[in-house]
């Protein structure tokens, strides 16, 4: 049964494909502003383990298409992703993973989608996006939202992964103290128990960004990840 929960697992945050967001209804940037360009770094402690994670954030408007460019960089993985500009979602992604023994790239983007979302419920590519997706989420207003993910269904499998509002938090972070909104990110029902959650820490300035993410994220024996703010530089058109 383990092996059965560790592959879904994998399932959720390894291979789940990306999908263009103008096909489904998501939270939208109308009447939110976001720099065109920022740069994120986080202290990134995975278990005994710390080192550095970069995003880097850029408005790109091309002949063809307009797109929020999200790349990210940590030792051990590159990341390129295209963002709608009117949902913050990732449509296209082309990742580089680094072991010891091997490389792997991963392109992924999807062609066509028809998935209708009921209440409550939110489009997400991946976890690799979130923290970029969760920026336009209307908190405040949703105290729960069930994540949806682009082929995987609920129905075949009775997992549900769910986002739960917690309500506002100030935190400290290197002596500095952060308004935020506090979210729990995780499998609902006695799953979430099997695979534990993950606290998510948004700022309630805008615009909003991740400030803290705190939690398991992996089957049993996966160590605890932490992701803290250790410096944001927006770079705001004139």
């Amino acid at each position: 049964m383990k092996k059965r929960y560790g592959r879904l697992f994998l399932y959720f945050f390894l291979c789940i494909p990306f999908v263009r967001a103008q096909e489904v209804q998501s939270p939208s940037t109308e009447g939110r502003t976001l720099p065109a360009q920022e740069r994120f770094v986080y202290l990134r402690k995975i278990g005994d383990k710390v080192d550095d994670l970069v995003l880097n954030t850029r408005l790109v408007k091309d002949a063809d298409e307009t797109f929020y460019e999200l790349t990210t960089q940590t030792p051990d993985q590159t990341g390129y992703y295209k963002l709608s500009p009117e949902t913050l979602f990732g449509y296209y992604s082309d990742i580089t993973t680094r072991t010891k023994d091997t490389v792997i790239r991963r392109t992924t983007t999807i062609i066509e989608n028809r998935i209708k979302l009921k209440d409550n419920e939110l489009l997400l590519s991946s976890t690799d996006t979130i923290s970029q997706t969760l920026r336009i989420f209307p908190w405040g207003r949703v105290p729960k939202a069930r994540i949806v993910f682009p082929g995987f269904s609920e129905n075949s499998s009775g997992f549900s992964f769910e986002l739960t509002v917690l309500g506002k938090e100030t935190i400290n972070i290197n002596g500095k103290e952060y308004p935020c909104w506090k979210a729990q990110l995780g499998l609902g029902g006695i799953f979430g128990a099997v695979f534990g959650k993950t606290l998510l820490y948004f700022s309630t300035t805008s615009p909003s960004y991740l400030l803290k993410s705190d939690g398991v994220v992996g089957p049993p024996g996966t160590p605890r990840t932490i992701l803290e703010l250790k410096n944001y530089s927006p770079i705001i058109s004139s």
